[in-house]
């Protein structure tokens, strides 16, 4: 037994433990390094006048913004699979510009309408100052789509030209940007509190979008040149506009659904007495949880390297890992979720009150059973995209989503606890996930 332990662990073979980690070991400190993020923005949200206030009004703009945002993140894996020569690579460069100019029109049609502010009243019950600094906020995030459209078109490139080195480098600079602005966020009391808490985000972000266009320029200076000296040996098949959006929409449509979470929630708790408090509650959580799981969120990466066709010994060796990766990462949720150290944390880094800080950690204890939930979530979305099946993905992410909903929405009938029923009913819509995926991935198994 400890022969086979010690073979599957560190042997030098093709899908052992040993090289599955060293492989998936650097998208784990990218994955770090963004959803860091969350919890940098709260400390910083925490450290202005009102915070409750802030941390609620930042929560609902930010998710609101999420749902325009969500097509561009698709702009990486673009450039990289239909960038394959120098006229290709102009004709995906004109999209994303369209695109993203399409985002920000739209968000200035919402905000200058009162559509932002209607719907913030109405869907997410904010009234008052809140509602007020809600707006505000999403009227900053307006710059966003610019430098996500720099961030991720060349973080495209540097896949395409196997830079990929320069990615956590990029989120590096992004968080230590994060830390610098947490520091100085008391010292920029001139500021108006609304365009600092939504100036922390856009400042980061254009950070890692240019040392992300630096990062090009250094090392594969002329783009447009660099595909010219490969395309001798790339067939040309140069593409259209509309031949891009075909390719494009449907992961728009997967894209969407997974950015609905949050607005979801948020509208969910907004129904409560306290929706300030609540939404607080809930954000400060969920941006310590996200950067918890984010080791296993790039895990569909693994099967898609490591399982070969025909060797199930690949299969059980990925599903090993899998098992190690969700038990490594459960055991830091029981940490946070109960020990003093998850309350130093909540107290003292992101410096939220004591009362915020015990009801966060009880949706960081209820969350403990996600890990394995998630993980495994990962490994039959990589085995999908190994077998290029990939539309029972996007009816996952439906399945998760109406799961959400309805939870919530028994959760608010029942006069529940809304912030433990919105981590509940993650894990509930993430275990209807994981059954469907599960069920769908036997069946198009059995038919090969």
């Amino acid at each position: 037994m400890r022969h086979k332990f010690s073979s599957f662990a560190f042997s030098r073979t093709d899908y052992s433990i040993f090289m599955q980690f060293r492989f998936y070991f650097p998208l784990i400190c990218m994955a770090i390094i963004l959803n860091s993020t969350g919890t940098f923005v709260n400390a910083a949200l925490a450290r202005l006048p009102s915070p409750i206030v802030y941390i609620s009004a930042y929560s609902v703009a930010h998710g609101f913004m999420s749902m325009f945002q969500s097509p561009l993140h698709l702009i990486s894996p673009t450039v990289a699979s239909l960038a394959d020569n120098a006229p290709n690579y102009r004709q995906v460069r004109e999209f994303a510009v369209i695109l993203t100019i399409i985002i920000a029109a739209l968000m200035i049609v919402f905000l200058v309408t009162g559509l932002t502010r209607a719907i913030f009243a109405e869907a997410f019950h904010l009234s008052g100052t809140t509602l007020d600094e809600a707006v505000r906020i999403f009227a900053v995030f307006i710059l966003y789509p610019l430098g996500l459209l720099l961030k991720d078109f060349n973080q495209g490139i540097m896949i395409k030209f196997s830079k990929t080195w320069l990615m956590p480098v990029c989120s590096l600079v992004r968080v230590l940007t994060l830390m610098l602005l947490v520091a100085a966020v008391s010292h920029l009391s001139f500021i108006p509190a609304a365009i600092l808490a939504g100036g922390i985000l856009i400042t980061s972000l254009y950070a890692d979008g240019l040392t992300s266009l630096i990062g090009i320029r250094a090392t594969v200076k002329n783009v447009v040149k660099a595909f010219e000296e490969r395309d001798s040996v790339i067939q040309r098949n140069t593409l259209t506009v509309s031949g891009i959006w075909r390719f494009y929409w449907p992961l728009i449509i997967t894209s969407f659904f997974s950015t609905l979470n949050m607005p979801i929630i948020n509208t969910a708790l907004g129904q409560t007495p306290d929706p300030n408090v609540t939404i607080s509650v809930f954000s400060v959580a969920w941006g310590l949880y996200s950067l918890i799981v984010s080791p296993v969120t790039e895990f569909y990466q693994v099967p898609i390297g490591f399982i070969k066709p025909g060797e199930p010994e690949t299969e059980c060796a990925v599903r090993r890992f899998a098992l190690l990766l969700g038990a490594f990462v459960t055991v830091l949720f029981v940490v946070i979720g109960f020990t003093p150290a998850g309350m130093h944390i909540l107290t003292e880094w992101i410096r939220v009150d004591l009362t915020i800080a015990n009801l966060a950690q009880r949706v960081i204890r209820v969350a403990a059973v996600l890990p394995f939930i998630i993980v495994f979530i990962q490994y039959l979305t990589g085995v999908m995209m190994k077998n290029q099946t990939t539309k029972p993905l996007s009816k996952g992410k439906a399945v998760n989503l109406l799961t959400l909903a309805l939870i919530l929405l028994i959760a608010l009938l029942l006069g529940a606890d809304m912030a433990i029923a919105g981590i509940t009913a993650v894990v509930g819509a993430s275990v209807a996930e994981l059954f469907y995926l599960y069920i769908s991935a036997k069946t198009i198994l059995s038919l090969q």
